[in-house]
């Protein structure tokens, strides 16, 4: 019988050598290179190297898994991980918030004994980050992600908003994806990490930019919406002549009060004067501002205060009725609805994949509303047909 060819390659970390030495030879089984850590001084070690996976223990002995998660975070920011424990539940779940909001691609969160099948079932998962590209061969997506901005090699999807009041699609955010083949499909969660710790988020920042400008020149259904949504990194709000560049970028395309800028709430912000400088002249130069992944972050409530945002995006955890029940769904929506009403900022749900979902919103005051219910993102020049998709979808205003 051949054995399988390692094709992509794992960090084991776990104080227990017996079980490191097994979860790696399942590993090998599924076609990984593995590498095992069982001290922190091999921990130190390994971590330097780069990994499509990284499986972690949070109980280690001298040391624990968020610990580690810090290191890794230096020495391999965005990587995907795979988080065992024997702790509780609520443990767990925790960690895997703070590895989320660390910028790691959690890919699962096992309790111990590990299931056998949901672990195979992870690495079969993992394997996007390792994609063969035309000739064959083996490309880590973190090197190809970094070559793709340096060459100049990306697109952008729009994916269509709903407002709830006329039932129309009247704006779309606009989403990066890279032009690389096999690539394609990648969530950029799983590859931004790696350009924001190199020092190219504003590299992709300009490339995003150029392309939402051209789409909408050259675009009717694109240019007809009345706004469309952009993503900040919280890294470019530090630099002072963003708000400039910017709008010179997108002014032959349109008037700034048609385009939205989304900052993501559990991205943690700099210089705090720096980002509220520079979130003051946007508005003041009239663009508008959203809060994007609302409830996701640990500090909502002093930005609202603070930032001058026009827009809350709230996040797509919040209406799924699986997370806890219909009844706790709807309290905790209703109660984010309420705090954008107080604040008279615009209230937008992310996410919405269902007539159930689309009706809760509904029910609880929603402004307008994204997600798959509506329309997968979709490339500028096929816009038009998925707002006719919609309009002829439904039969009456939403």
């Amino acid at each position: 019988m051949t054995e399988p060819q390692p094709s992509s390659r794992l960090l084991v970390i776990d104080d227990d050598a017996a079980v490191a030495e097994l979860l790696g030879d399942i590993a090998f089984g599924h076609g990984f290179e593995t590498d095992i850590a069982t001290t922190p001084a091999e921990i130190d070690r390994l971590a330097g190297i780069g990994h499509d996976l990284v499986l972690l223990d949070l109980t280690l002995g001298d040391t624990d898994g968020l610990q580690v998660m810090r290191l890794l975070r230096k020495r391999q920011p965005g990587v995907a991980l795979i988080l065992l424990t024997g702790a509780d539940r609520t443990v767990l779940a925790s960690a895997q918030r703070v590895a989320e909001l660390s910028g790691f691609r959690v890919l699962g969160a096992c309790s111990k004994p590990v299931d056998i099948d949901e672990l195979g079932r992870l690495f079969e998962e993992s394997k996007q980050a390792v994609v063969k590209d035309d000739t064959g061969a083996i490309r880590r997506l973190s090197d190809v992600a970094m070559n793709a901005i340096d060459e100049g090699q990306v697109h952008l999807l729009y994916q269509p908003k709903v407002d709830l009041a006329s039932g129309a699609i009247t704006g779309a955010e606009a989403l990066v994806r890279l032009s690389v083949a096999g690539f394609e499909t990648v969530s950029p969660g799983t590859w931004i990490p790696f350009i924001e710790a190199t020092g190219r988020s504003r590299r992709l920042l300009n490339l995003v930019l150029e392309r939402a400008a051209d789409d909408r020149k050259n675009f009717a259904a694109l240019a007809a919406l009345g706004e469309i949504s952009i993503n900040l990194s919280v890294l470019d709000l530090e630099d002072l002549t963003l708000p400039d560049h910017i709008r010179s970028v997108l002014s032959a395309s349109g008037a700034p009060a048609g385009w939205t800028l989304e900052i993501t709430e559990s991205a943690e912000t700099g210089q705090l004067t720096d980002a509220l400088d520079v979130l003051t002249r946007f508005r003041l130069l009239g663009f508008r501002l959203a809060m994007d992944d609302f409830g996701t972050g640990s500090s909502t409530f002093e930005r609202l205060r603070i930032y001058p945002f026009n827009e809350l995006k709230i996040n797509r955890l919040f209406v799924h009725t699986d997370r806890g029940g219909l009844e706790h769904t709807r309290a905790m929506l209703r109660a984010a609805v309420d705090l954008g009403e107080a604040l008279e900022l615009k209230v937008v749900v992310e996410g919405v994949e269902s007539d159930a979902e689309l009706s809760l919103v509904n029910e609880v005051g929603c402004d307008a509303v994204q997600g798959y219910l509506v329309s997968r993102p979709v490339a500028a020049d096929q816009f038009g047909l998925a707002q006719a998709d919609w309009d002829r979808r439904r039969s009456q205003p939403v």
